[in-house]
């Protein structure tokens, strides 16, 4: 696994910009192709869309909502996602999201976030390991930081691109909040993320994506895309799914810019979030049924 070249791939709200990009003559992404797999977990959001660039690299994306747009935060197959990535070669997984902005200098619209830290507020309803206990394998491990620094600098980079469109915000050891969704904040836990957890922003999906990244030895880091202000702001009426659809449009060309960016700069990087798996199993075994641990084939190491 260290040795392999490395290999991009990005969950993303919505791909059809990215995709679409292919119809132009000058743009680097020129051929895509739907690739279905089936997976220990169930089905993954949609059919995994493998990308061919100009320049050679392969790009896996997947729109972690679905076709339309029809599954919520807590509907997804997380799982499944990640395991699909992992199986079609990814080493690197970019997240990016859509957030509500907890602090007054990242501007909606304006601002690309990138964090460094995860808050988890969900409310358990999500799978959120590949290795539940329930099926004869446990695992334990450490994630005190869910977001790879290496990848993470890179993604900064390549935003640095676009520097004369946006800001660009790489917020030190200051979380991005993760909510269980589908309804956005109320103004009292807008304000306790703010002002209690000193967070900078709220997601829905950061969560459990980096932990299964982690255990599938994937590098992982998040792009957020501030949408809105929250609820924290008691002069605003709070966040309306409208006013976001219109903001994230300001965001269209920041996928297109850096895709190709990311996919040439990973090509020689490698790091310990492809092996800080590997001692994480607690079961013994010569316990474990060994059809249940070809499922996990994609986690030897």
């Amino acid at each position: 696994m260290d040795e392999q070249r490395a290999m991009l791939g990005v969950i993303a709200g919505s791909i059809k910009i990215i995709i679409g990009a292919g119809n132009d003559a000058k743009s680097e992404f020129v051929r895509t192709e739907k690739t279905n797999l089936t997976t220990p977990f169930g089905s993954p959001s949609e059919p995994f869309i493998e990308t061919k660039l100009r320049t050679g690299e392969t790009v896996v994306l997947l729109n972690r909502h679905g076709e339309g747009h029809l599954l919520g935060p807590s509907a997804i197959n997380y799982r499944a996602n990640v395991w699909g990535m992992k199986k079609l070669g990814v080493t690197h997984l970019l997240s990016i999201c859509a957030v509500g902005s907890l602090e007054p200098h990242i501007k909606p619209g304006k601002t690309l976030l990138i964090p460094d830290q995860l808050f988890d507020w969900t409310k358990g309803a999500r799978k959120h390991t590949f290795f539940d206990g329930q099926d004869d394998v446990v695992a334990h491990y450490g994630f005190a930081d869910p977001i790879c620094a290496d990848f993470s600098a890179t993604v900064a980079a390549a935003c640095g691109t676009l520097i004369d469109e946006f800001n660009i915000a790489h917020e030190k050891s200051t979380p991005l909040v993760i909510i269980e969704g589908p309804t956005f904040s109320t103004r009292a836990e807008s304000r306790f993320f703010r002002e209690t957890l000193h967070a900078v922003a709220v997601g829905m999906t950061a969560l459990p994506e980096a932990r299964l990244a982690r255990e599938a030895g994937l590098c992982y880091a998040v792009l957020c895309l501030p949408t809105d202000y929250d609820s924290w702001r008691a002069a605003e009426k709070g966040v309306e799914s409208i006013e976001i659809a219109k903001t994230i449009k300001t965001f269209a060309k920041v996928p297109i810019a850096i895709i190709p960016y990311l996919a040439r700069k990973l090509r020689d990087e490698s790091c310990s979030c492809r092996v800080s798996f590997a001692s994480a199993v607690a079961s013994d075994l010569s316990k474990i049924d060994l059809k249940k641990m070809r499922e996990y084939e994609i986690f030897e190491r």
